[in-house]
C-alpha cells in the first residue's frame, strides 16, 4: 500500500508518531508544524524537552499527547 501526502510549505511535515500495545505498532501518525500558529512559534524555555519524560513508554507517550496543540 502506497500513500501520497501533499502538503502546503505552511505545515513541515517534522516528524511521526504511533500507539503500540507493547507488543505491535496499531497506529502510525504524521507530525506537522503549523507555522502559522502562535503556539507553535514560541521558543521554548531551557528543559523543555519531550525527551526529558519520566516514567515507562505508555506514560511518556500520555504526556507527550497531552502537550499536543490544535
Amino acid at each position: 500500500m502506497e500513500t501520497m501526502v501533499r502538503i502546503p510549505e505552511e505545515t513541515p511535515l517534522v516528524g511521526f508518531h504511533g500507539r503500540s500495545d507493547g507488543t505491535m505498532l496499531n497506529s502510525l501518525g504524521l507530525i506537522f508544524f503549523n507555522a502559522k500558529e502562535p503556539a507553535c512559534l514560541k521558543q521554548p524555555r531551557v528543559g523543555d524537552h519531550h525527551d526529558s519524560y519520566e516514567g515507562s513508554i505508555f506514560e511518556q507517550s500520555e504526556a507527550a499527547e497531552r502537550a499536543i496543540t490544535k
